[in-house]
């Protein structure tokens, strides 16, 4: 049920209650939710409600009445299938493989979630019950453009919410090194066969980004160097102004437990910066990217097995299969393989140096890399 009433002339008010989806993702499967949202100047969304289930659910719809496609962009992209329905040219494979494999129902519920706040996991569930619930009431058909009529338009459930928020926290590690992973590529022969080997140039969708790519900067002034009894801050973050991180301003109240404005990122139902009755907080870029690269030597013959403190320890396949829509419109899986070591995926370093690409490289070694924030559901827990 949806009820619209005119408030002032800056302002409009949307009752919207919904049931949440019979997916086992979701925390509370079939609940009701409902939640009060109030828009005022420049349509900024305040969410009222009396649990995190509910506030969630608000967030969800708000966000989606203003960024529907972009959100389902982005729960495409973190399902590993923008080949499957942009086409290989259009979407990313080597992207499709990696969060295939890395935002896997397992991985997510066994890795992201645990530790997590129930608080946060209802939000997310009732975060996946407000946009189906704006995507009920409103229609494929009547979306804008970019996603009117899409098949890759679709409800979506909590794990789809865990697999953005996992996409997002490996923006700055295995984000950037996607198309080197999938360029990674044992040789059929013997090692002692392909010796000497020459280093071939290689293109990879994703090479890594400039360094100065983002910035942000921000200041705290103390109440005693402020023109006001209260200190002050400016939150200065250099987010882009279109894309998944463009930030969203909104207003997150729950009656005697929270009430705290500022904006957010697609996917989230928190306030990332903004400030509440006691304090203002804010966040700074950092250029730094979170993974750690180790060079590996191979052994001698033996092209999938690597020597850690002399002892032979061997590279692990795993094979990933992902749908492709090719131009016929018919739809194809592909199966690639990621080769892992003790640290992390194999990568082919050819887009930092021709000298680093090649299995092996010219030292006959092969390089590989940790993610810092694979495992780190820190980022999410509040």
């Amino acid at each position: 049920m949806i009820r619209f009433l005119a408030l002032t002339f800056f302002s409009a008010s949307i009752a919207v209650a919904g049931c949440g989806s019979d997916d086992a993702s979701d925390t509370d499967p079939g609940r009701d939710y409902s939640a009060t949202i109030v828009r005022t100047t420049y349509g900024v969304p305040h969410i009222t409600t009396d649990n995190y289930g509910d506030l969630g659910f608000g967030v969800g719809y708000a966000y989606a009445q203003d960024n529907v496609c972009l959100l389902m962009r982005e729960i495409v992209a973190s399902n590993g299938q923008t080949a499957r329905y942009f086409g290989a040219e259009d979407g990313n494979p080597s992207a499709d493989y990696v969060y295939t494999f890395y935002n896997s129902q397992e991985m997510i519920e066994q890795g992201l979630f645990q530790g997590v706040t129930d608080d946060l996991l209802e939000a997310l569930a009732g975060y996946a019950a407000g946009f189906n619930q704006f995507l009920e009431d409103t229609g494929v058909d009547n979306l804008p453009e970019d996603c009117r009529g899409a098949d890759w338009v679709r409800p979506i459930t909590q794990l789809d919410m865990g697999k953005v928020i996992r996409k997002l926290i490996l923006r700055a590690s295995t984000d950037n090194l996607t198309g080197a992973i999938m360029a990674a590529d044992p040789p059929s022969q013997s090692m002692a066969q392909l010796l000497p080997q020459e280093s071939t140039p290689l293109t990879i969708r994703n090479p890594l980004p400039p360094i100065t790519e983002m910035g942000s900067n921000g200041y705290g002034i103390g109440s005693n160097a402020s023109q006001t009894e209260f200190g002050l801050q400016l939150g200065n973050p250099h987010f882009p102004w279109r894309g998944n991180l463009r930030f969203y301003m909104l207003h997150l109240t729950i009656p005697g437990e929270l009430d705290a404005m500022g904006a957010t990122i697609t996917g989230l139902p928190i306030v990332l910066i903004g400030f509440n009755q006691n304090m203002a907080w804010s966040h700074t870029v950092s250029t730094g990217k979170r993974f750690s690269i180790y060079e590996v030597t191979l052994v001698e013959g033996d092209p999938m097995k690597y020597l850690y403190d002399g002892e032979e320890r061997d590279i692990e396949e795993v094979p990933v299969t992902i749908e492709v829509l090719l131009e016929d419109g018919t739809v194809e899986e592909q199966t690639d393989s990621i080769y892992f070591t003790q640290y992390g995926p194999v990568f082919d370093g050819g887009a930092l140096n021709s000298l680093l690409g090649g299995w092996p490289t010219l030292a006959d070694t092969l390089l590989t890399y940790r993610d810092a924030n694979l495992t780190n559901n820190r980022a999410i827990t509040y």
